[in-house]
Protein backbone atom coordinates (compact mmCIF):
# COMPACT_ATOMS: atom_id res chain seq x y z
CA UNK A 1 0.00 0.00 0.00
CA UNK A 2 2.77 2.65 0.77
CA UNK A 3 3.98 1.78 -2.91
CA UNK A 4 0.47 2.58 -4.06
CA UNK A 5 0.69 5.53 -1.85
CA UNK A 6 3.78 7.21 -2.88
CA UNK A 7 2.91 6.47 -6.60
CA UNK A 8 -0.34 8.80 -6.44
CA UNK A 9 1.51 10.77 -4.65
CA UNK A 10 4.56 11.56 -7.01
CA UNK A 11 1.81 11.46 -10.48
CA UNK A 12 0.50 14.62 -8.82
CA UNK A 13 2.81 16.99 -11.52
CA UNK A 14 0.93 20.19 -10.69
CA UNK A 15 2.28 19.68 -6.76
CA UNK A 16 5.36 18.71 -8.31
CA UNK A 17 5.97 21.59 -10.13
CA UNK A 18 5.20 24.37 -7.73
CA UNK A 19 6.84 22.52 -4.86
CA UNK A 20 10.39 21.61 -6.01
CA UNK A 21 10.68 23.03 -9.81
CA UNK A 22 8.99 26.55 -9.02
CA UNK A 23 11.58 27.45 -6.31
CA UNK A 24 14.21 25.97 -8.01
CA UNK A 25 13.12 28.31 -10.88
CA UNK A 26 12.64 31.47 -8.96
CA UNK A 27 15.88 30.74 -7.03
CA UNK A 28 17.73 30.21 -10.79
CA UNK A 29 16.40 33.78 -11.40
CA UNK A 30 17.85 35.59 -8.32
CA UNK A 31 21.33 33.99 -8.84
CA UNK A 32 21.53 35.38 -12.18
CA UNK A 33 20.16 39.22 -10.80
CA UNK A 34 22.75 39.04 -8.07
CA UNK A 35 25.53 37.55 -10.00
CA UNK A 36 27.61 40.87 -9.93
CA UNK A 37 27.31 41.27 -6.42
CA UNK A 38 28.22 37.54 -5.73
CA UNK A 39 31.11 38.21 -7.88
CA UNK A 40 33.23 40.27 -5.13
CA UNK A 41 35.93 41.08 -7.36
CA UNK A 42 33.60 43.57 -9.53
CA UNK A 43 32.53 45.21 -6.79
CA UNK A 44 32.50 48.95 -6.99
CA UNK A 45 31.57 50.98 -4.28
CA UNK A 46 27.72 52.22 -4.27
CA UNK A 47 27.35 55.52 -5.23
CA UNK A 48 24.50 57.22 -2.59
CA UNK A 49 23.68 61.42 -2.29
CA UNK A 50 22.06 62.36 1.21
CA UNK A 51 19.59 65.68 0.34
CA UNK A 52 20.82 69.02 3.01
CA UNK A 53 23.41 69.57 4.96
CA UNK A 54 24.32 66.67 6.95
CA UNK A 55 25.89 66.69 10.39
CA UNK A 56 27.84 63.37 10.65
CA UNK A 57 28.34 63.63 14.55
CA UNK A 58 24.04 63.12 14.54
CA UNK A 59 23.62 61.43 11.50
CA UNK A 60 24.27 58.04 12.56
CA UNK A 61 22.37 56.23 9.24
CA UNK A 62 25.52 58.52 7.23
CA UNK A 63 28.17 57.36 9.49
CA UNK A 64 27.37 53.26 9.27
CA UNK A 65 27.03 53.94 5.44
CA UNK A 66 29.92 56.19 5.36
CA UNK A 67 32.06 53.31 7.12
CA UNK A 68 30.56 50.24 6.07
CA UNK A 69 33.77 48.04 4.51
CA UNK A 70 33.88 45.70 2.06
CA UNK A 71 36.41 43.26 1.75
CA UNK A 72 37.30 41.67 -2.11
CA UNK A 73 38.65 37.59 -2.36
CA UNK A 74 42.09 39.34 -2.37
CA UNK A 75 40.93 40.46 1.48
CA UNK A 76 41.18 44.29 -0.17
CA UNK A 77 39.18 46.62 1.88
CA UNK A 78 37.03 48.81 0.17
CA UNK A 79 34.01 51.35 1.69
CA UNK A 80 30.61 49.56 0.78
CA UNK A 81 29.18 52.96 -0.15
CA UNK A 82 30.23 56.46 -2.23
CA UNK A 83 27.94 58.94 -0.61
CA UNK A 84 28.25 62.82 -1.43
CA UNK A 85 25.77 65.44 -0.11
CA UNK A 86 23.68 67.70 -2.29
CA UNK A 87 21.90 70.88 -1.74
CA UNK A 88 18.40 70.04 -3.34
CA UNK A 89 16.22 67.27 -3.53
CA UNK A 90 15.98 68.38 -7.49
CA UNK A 91 19.43 68.29 -7.67
CA UNK A 92 19.95 64.39 -6.32
CA UNK A 93 16.70 63.71 -8.75
CA UNK A 94 18.79 64.96 -11.48
CA UNK A 95 21.82 62.83 -10.41
CA UNK A 96 19.48 60.03 -10.30
CA UNK A 97 18.44 60.38 -13.47
CA UNK A 98 21.52 60.60 -15.16
CA UNK A 99 22.43 57.70 -13.23
CA UNK A 100 25.21 59.49 -11.34
CA UNK A 101 24.09 57.29 -8.25
CA UNK A 102 22.08 54.22 -7.88
CA UNK A 103 19.62 56.31 -5.21
CA UNK A 104 19.17 59.52 -2.70
CA UNK A 105 17.96 59.92 0.87
CA UNK A 106 15.62 62.93 1.45
CA UNK A 107 14.19 62.78 5.05
CA UNK A 108 15.43 59.19 5.92
CA UNK A 109 13.22 58.00 2.37
CA UNK A 110 15.34 56.48 -0.20
CA UNK A 111 14.37 56.83 -3.80
CA UNK A 112 15.74 55.05 -6.50
CA UNK A 113 15.69 55.08 -10.37
CA UNK A 114 14.85 51.07 -10.42
CA UNK A 115 15.27 47.88 -8.67
CA UNK A 116 18.76 46.44 -9.20
CA UNK A 117 21.36 44.46 -6.99
CA UNK A 118 23.17 47.88 -5.96
CA UNK A 119 19.49 49.39 -5.00
CA UNK A 120 18.74 46.33 -3.28
CA UNK A 121 22.13 46.47 -0.65
CA UNK A 122 20.60 49.89 -0.06
CA UNK A 123 17.53 48.95 1.00
CA UNK A 124 18.22 45.90 2.80
CA UNK A 125 21.25 48.06 4.48
CA UNK A 126 18.57 50.74 5.45
CA UNK A 127 16.02 48.09 6.73
CA UNK A 128 18.65 46.84 9.70
CA UNK A 129 19.83 50.17 10.38
CA UNK A 130 16.09 51.43 11.01
CA UNK A 131 15.58 47.74 13.00
CA UNK A 132 18.67 48.64 14.98
CA UNK A 133 17.44 52.79 15.67
CA UNK A 134 13.96 51.05 17.27
CA UNK A 135 15.73 49.28 19.30
CA UNK A 136 18.12 51.96 20.13
CA UNK A 137 15.30 54.41 21.28
CA UNK A 138 13.83 51.78 23.40
CA UNK A 139 17.54 51.82 25.56
CA UNK A 140 17.29 55.79 25.61
CA UNK A 141 13.73 55.66 26.76
CA UNK A 142 14.32 53.20 29.28
CA UNK A 143 18.09 53.69 29.95
CA UNK A 144 20.21 56.47 31.04
CA UNK A 145 22.06 55.69 27.54
CA UNK A 146 22.50 58.48 24.85
CA UNK A 147 22.23 57.34 21.42
CA UNK A 148 26.19 56.98 20.33
CA UNK A 149 26.30 54.28 23.20
CA UNK A 150 22.86 52.84 22.68
CA UNK A 151 23.48 51.68 19.13
CA UNK A 152 26.70 50.33 20.04
CA UNK A 153 25.42 48.36 22.04
CA UNK A 154 22.12 47.14 19.47
CA UNK A 155 25.20 46.38 17.01
CA UNK A 156 27.55 44.79 19.64
CA UNK A 157 24.87 42.31 20.80
CA UNK A 158 23.06 41.66 17.64
CA UNK A 159 26.67 41.77 15.38
CA UNK A 160 25.15 44.03 13.12
CA UNK A 161 27.37 45.08 10.22
CA UNK A 162 30.28 43.90 12.14
CA UNK A 163 31.15 41.40 9.10
CA UNK A 164 33.02 42.36 6.01
CA UNK A 165 31.49 42.00 2.44
CA UNK A 166 30.81 38.36 2.57
CA UNK A 167 28.67 38.77 5.66
CA UNK A 168 26.64 41.93 3.79
CA UNK A 169 26.15 40.22 0.55
CA UNK A 170 24.64 37.21 2.30
CA UNK A 171 22.03 39.90 3.03
CA UNK A 172 21.02 39.08 -0.79
CA UNK A 173 20.38 35.13 1.02
CA UNK A 174 17.08 36.39 2.61
CA UNK A 175 15.61 35.55 -0.63
CA UNK A 176 16.29 32.42 -1.03
CA UNK A 177 14.76 31.79 2.54
CA UNK A 178 12.10 33.51 1.89
CA UNK A 179 11.50 31.01 -1.70
CA UNK A 180 12.03 27.74 0.64
CA UNK A 181 9.28 29.19 3.12
CA UNK A 182 6.51 29.12 -0.11
CA UNK A 183 7.47 26.23 -0.94
CA UNK A 184 7.12 24.49 2.30
CA UNK A 185 3.70 26.06 2.65
CA UNK A 186 2.94 25.45 -0.86
CA UNK A 187 3.29 21.61 -0.05
CA UNK A 188 0.49 21.83 1.70
CA UNK A 189 -0.83 20.63 -1.43
CA UNK A 190 0.37 16.89 -0.47
CA UNK A 191 -1.86 16.40 2.45
CA UNK A 192 -4.46 18.08 1.17
CA UNK A 193 -4.49 15.45 -1.86
CA UNK A 194 -3.17 12.69 -0.07
CA UNK A 195 -5.92 13.51 3.06
CA UNK A 196 -9.13 13.32 0.68
CA UNK A 197 -8.70 9.54 -0.08
CA UNK A 198 -9.84 8.80 2.89
CA UNK A 199 -12.74 10.87 3.62
CA UNK A 200 -16.37 9.51 2.05
CA UNK A 201 -17.79 12.69 1.14
CA UNK A 202 -14.76 14.24 -0.71
CA UNK A 203 -13.69 10.80 -2.98
CA UNK A 204 -15.00 7.66 -3.88
CA UNK A 205 -11.81 5.90 -3.20
CA UNK A 206 -12.58 7.16 0.39
CA UNK A 207 -16.32 5.56 0.19
CA UNK A 208 -14.51 2.47 -0.28
CA UNK A 209 -11.90 2.85 2.26
CA UNK A 210 -14.45 3.75 4.72
CA UNK A 211 -16.39 0.68 4.49
CA UNK A 212 -13.31 -1.22 4.39
CA UNK A 213 -12.41 -2.88 8.29
CA UNK A 214 -8.80 -1.24 8.54
CA UNK A 215 -8.56 1.60 11.36
CA UNK A 216 -8.89 4.72 9.59
CA UNK A 217 -6.60 6.41 11.93
CA UNK A 218 -3.83 3.84 10.73
CA UNK A 219 -4.59 4.50 7.05
CA UNK A 220 -4.44 8.55 7.99
CA UNK A 221 -1.33 8.40 9.74
CA UNK A 222 0.37 6.15 6.69
CA UNK A 223 -0.74 8.80 4.07
CA UNK A 224 0.49 11.77 6.37
CA UNK A 225 3.54 9.55 6.85
CA UNK A 226 4.13 9.07 2.79
CA UNK A 227 3.36 12.88 2.19
CA UNK A 228 5.76 13.61 4.78
CA UNK A 229 8.41 11.68 3.26
CA UNK A 230 8.00 13.15 -0.70
CA UNK A 231 8.02 16.73 1.10
CA UNK A 232 11.15 16.59 3.04
CA UNK A 233 12.60 14.82 0.27
CA UNK A 234 11.97 17.99 -2.14
CA UNK A 235 12.91 20.08 0.54
CA UNK A 236 16.27 18.70 0.92
CA UNK A 237 16.55 18.82 -3.04
CA UNK A 238 15.84 22.38 -3.13
CA UNK A 239 18.47 22.82 0.09
CA UNK A 240 21.13 20.98 -1.72
CA UNK A 241 20.41 23.24 -5.33
CA UNK A 242 20.63 26.13 -3.21
CA UNK A 243 23.86 25.23 -1.58
CA UNK A 244 26.10 23.88 -4.13
CA UNK A 245 24.67 25.61 -7.37
CA UNK A 246 23.46 28.77 -5.91
CA UNK A 247 25.90 28.83 -3.37
CA UNK A 248 23.97 29.29 -0.11
CA UNK A 249 26.60 28.48 2.98
CA UNK A 250 24.13 27.55 5.39
CA UNK A 251 26.73 27.99 8.60
CA UNK A 252 24.48 25.67 10.55
CA UNK A 253 22.94 23.10 8.22
CA UNK A 254 21.47 21.44 11.47
CA UNK A 255 19.49 24.41 12.72
CA UNK A 256 18.00 24.61 8.77
CA UNK A 257 17.03 21.10 8.93
CA UNK A 258 14.72 21.25 11.96
CA UNK A 259 13.38 24.37 11.06
CA UNK A 260 12.98 22.96 7.70
CA UNK A 261 11.26 19.68 9.54
CA UNK A 262 9.02 21.94 11.70
CA UNK A 263 7.27 24.24 8.55
CA UNK A 264 7.00 20.82 6.82
CA UNK A 265 4.78 19.16 9.34
CA UNK A 266 2.41 22.42 9.95
CA UNK A 267 2.30 22.21 5.56
CA UNK A 268 1.11 18.76 6.86
CA UNK A 269 -1.02 19.95 9.49
CA UNK A 270 -2.17 22.50 7.03
CA UNK A 271 -3.38 20.49 4.69
CA UNK A 272 -5.03 17.88 6.49
CA UNK A 273 -7.02 20.12 8.66
CA UNK A 274 -8.78 22.25 5.68
CA UNK A 275 -9.84 18.59 4.57
CA UNK A 276 -11.45 18.34 7.82
CA UNK A 277 -12.23 21.85 9.15
CA UNK A 278 -13.09 23.53 6.14
CA UNK A 279 -14.71 20.14 4.30
CA UNK A 280 -17.65 22.30 2.99
CA UNK A 281 -15.57 24.39 0.62
CA UNK A 282 -14.72 23.16 -3.10
CA UNK A 283 -11.09 21.37 -3.84
CA UNK A 284 -10.03 24.68 -5.71
CA UNK A 285 -10.95 26.94 -2.89
CA UNK A 286 -8.86 24.85 -0.32
CA UNK A 287 -5.61 25.04 -3.19
CA UNK A 288 -6.41 28.86 -3.48
CA UNK A 289 -5.98 29.30 0.02
CA UNK A 290 -2.56 27.14 0.36
CA UNK A 291 -1.32 29.45 -2.69
CA UNK A 292 -2.43 32.49 -1.07
CA UNK A 293 -0.57 31.62 2.19
CA UNK A 294 2.49 30.72 0.55
CA UNK A 295 2.53 33.08 -2.48
CA UNK A 296 1.27 36.18 -0.03
CA UNK A 297 3.34 34.94 3.21
CA UNK A 298 6.34 34.95 0.67
CA UNK A 299 5.63 38.71 -0.50
CA UNK A 300 5.35 39.74 3.27
CA UNK A 301 8.77 38.13 4.21
CA UNK A 302 10.48 39.70 1.57
CA UNK A 303 10.40 37.32 -1.56
CA UNK A 304 9.55 39.71 -4.26
CA UNK A 305 10.57 43.08 -2.44
CA UNK A 306 12.70 43.21 0.44
CA UNK A 307 11.73 45.80 2.42
CA UNK A 308 8.14 45.08 2.76
CA UNK A 309 9.29 42.71 5.87
CA UNK A 310 10.65 45.91 7.69
CA UNK A 311 7.82 47.52 6.81
CA UNK A 312 5.76 44.74 7.84
CA UNK A 313 7.46 44.01 11.32
CA UNK A 314 7.44 47.99 11.82
CA UNK A 315 3.76 48.50 10.94
CA UNK A 316 1.75 45.38 10.73
CA UNK A 317 4.28 43.48 14.07
CA UNK A 318 1.86 40.62 14.92
CA UNK A 319 1.66 39.85 11.50
CA UNK A 320 4.92 38.00 11.52
CA UNK A 321 4.13 35.62 14.43
CA UNK A 322 1.49 33.87 12.10
CA UNK A 323 2.93 34.10 8.53
CA UNK A 324 4.19 30.71 8.64
CA UNK A 325 6.37 31.79 5.57
CA UNK A 326 8.23 34.84 7.71
CA UNK A 327 8.73 32.48 10.70
CA UNK A 328 10.61 29.88 8.63
CA UNK A 329 12.21 32.68 6.46
CA UNK A 330 13.09 35.03 10.16
CA UNK A 331 14.43 31.96 11.66
CA UNK A 332 16.97 31.60 8.93
CA UNK A 333 18.03 34.81 8.83
CA UNK A 334 18.16 35.04 12.68
CA UNK A 335 20.42 31.92 12.54
CA UNK A 336 22.73 32.25 9.28
CA UNK A 337 23.13 36.31 9.37
CA UNK A 338 22.22 37.88 12.61
CA UNK A 339 22.90 35.32 15.33
CA UNK A 340 20.09 35.57 16.74
CA UNK A 341 19.51 32.34 18.03
CA UNK A 342 16.29 33.31 20.56
CA UNK A 343 14.56 34.55 17.64
CA UNK A 344 15.10 31.28 16.02
CA UNK A 345 13.69 29.26 19.32
CA UNK A 346 10.36 31.43 19.46
CA UNK A 347 9.81 30.74 15.56
CA UNK A 348 10.00 27.03 15.98
CA UNK A 349 8.30 27.12 19.24
CA UNK A 350 5.16 29.40 16.62
CA UNK A 351 5.41 26.47 14.40
CA UNK A 352 5.06 23.98 16.46
CA UNK A 353 2.29 25.82 18.36
CA UNK A 354 0.28 25.93 15.42
CA UNK A 355 0.94 22.47 14.32
CA UNK A 356 -0.18 20.85 17.71
CA UNK A 357 -3.38 22.95 17.70
CA UNK A 358 -4.16 21.94 13.78
CA UNK A 359 -3.86 18.16 14.31
CA UNK A 360 -5.38 18.11 17.71
CA UNK A 361 -8.60 19.93 16.46
CA UNK A 362 -8.70 17.75 13.06
CA UNK A 363 -7.84 14.87 14.25
CA UNK A 364 -10.99 14.84 16.70
CA UNK A 365 -13.27 15.94 14.42
CA UNK A 366 -12.00 13.13 11.95
CA UNK A 367 -12.04 10.76 14.74
CA UNK A 368 -15.49 12.21 15.48
CA UNK A 369 -16.95 11.80 11.95
CA UNK A 370 -19.68 10.46 10.91
CA UNK A 371 -21.75 10.15 7.69
CA UNK A 372 -25.45 8.97 7.33
CA UNK A 373 -24.99 7.15 3.79
CA UNK A 374 -21.88 6.38 1.49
Amino acid sequence: MIKHLFKITLSDKISIFWVLLFPIILGTFFMLAFEGLKNKDNFTSIKVAFVGDVDKSESSLYSIMEDLPYESEQSEVTNMFLLSEVATKEEAEQQLNDKEIKGYIYNDELYIYKNGMSETVIKTVMEIYYKAFDQATALVENTALTYPEAFARVFKENNLFEETGEKTSSLLESYYYSVLGMAIMLASSFSLVGTAFILPNQTEIGKRIAISPQSKIKKLLLILFVNFVIMMSIFILILLYFKFVVGIPFHYPVRVIIITFLGALFALALGFSENILMSKLSFNTKVGINTTIGVFGGFLSGMMFQPMKYFTEKYIPFLKYINPVNLITDGLLSIEQYDHHIRYYINLGCLALFTIILITLSALKFKREKYESL
